[in-house]
């Protein structure tokens, strides 16, 4: 059985503000209804077509795939016949940490407004945080996080705090430690992971 046309209704003025006018559209499927939500978020564009169905048209030109760029390509590909092995496991995982990395998602947690989002936001870039995000999908939305690739890019008076702790520079732990207890303290976000090295690409001896 072929699906209902796409209709739309005039309901009349709102009855809780008649400022507005109602409209409403019938015969919708799941994913129609799904990517109208990417309408909302002025991603896309949607007409009904000789079929009968909404199409929609992105509102905005797509990010390129990650590797379209070439100038981000070839980091590792240089030839070298001493790269052939990978080292697994760079530390005993009873040791301190080496190189920890820290992620942060859900900025503001439950607390979002867009005045605690531009707030909590300056904290971080503050503090030596990237914001990176994904690219946006079919429904309009995306996600983000806060990513410090090591200590090394922290800044301001996050910076602070972890050089002030008096720690051999080959553990990290104490660090970790302050860091992870300041940002607690002093961001409001959802999540807080600390990552550390556990593969890499190694080189044989000369």
């Amino acid at each position: 059985m072929s699906e209902a046309r796409v209709r739309i209704y005039s309901r009349g003025m709102d009855s809780d503000n008649p400022e507005y006018q109602r409209a409403e559209l019938t015969g919708l499927n799941r994913e129609e209804c799904e990517r109208l939500e990417a309408v909302t978020h002025g991603q896309c564009w949607v007409k009904v077509g000789e079929d009968g169905r909404l199409e929609f048209r992105d509102a905005r030109k797509p990010l390129p795939e990650p590797v379209e760029d070439k100038e981000m390509l070839g980091f590792w590909s240089h030839t070298d016949p001493r790269r052939r092995k990978v080292q697994l496991q760079l530390l005993d995982p009873e040791r301190d940490p080496y190189c920890p990395h820290i992620v942060i998602q859900s900025l503001c947690g439950y607390h979002y407004t867009p005045e605690n989002y531009e707030k909590e936001a300056g904290k971080l870039q503050s503090y030596g945080f990237e914001c990176l995000r994904s690219r946006r999908g079919a429904d309009g939305r995306f996600w983000e996080v806060w990513y410090l690739p090591g200590f090394w890019a922290a800044r301001g008076e996050f910076k602070e705090v972890i050089d002030a702790v008096k720690s051999p520079p080959s553990k990290d732990g104490p660090r970790l430690d302050a860091a992870v207890s300041f940002l607690c303290r002093h961001v409001s976000f959802g999540t807080l992971d600390a990552s550390v090295q556990r593969a890499a690409m190694v080189l044989e001896p000369e």
